[in-house]
């Protein structure tokens, strides 16, 4: 299945149209589909899939195992709402 930023790329995260809409019914038809898959196939999926910068929360909530916390990681979280903003800024 389609990953949520690749069918549809020019929506937030944290945008309202993922809580109503079209965007909404997909975006919970994957989370379903993904929580559906074993951990290593979750692993597969990660790798086949990997999530833009604003999206990599994504994985960290829905995953059945525990995705380790790095330091990089948690790099990415303090710089990541500025980053997102100016990203979503310059698109449109």
């Amino acid at each position: 299945m389609e990953a949520p930023w690749e069918k549809y790329p020019n929506i937030w995260p944290s945008s309202k149209e993922w809580s109503n809409g079209p965007s909404s019914e997909y975006l919970k038809e994957w989370v379903a589909f993904y929580k559906e898959l074993e951990p290593e196939k979750q692993r597969d999926y990660r790798k086949e899939n990997k999530a833009p910068f604003y999206w990599f929360e994504i994985y960290l909530i829905h995953s059945e195992e525990l995705i380790s916390w790095t330091m990089p990681t948690l790099f990415l979280v303090l710089l990541s709402t500025p980053l997102r903003y100016i990203h979503f800024k310059s698109r449109k």
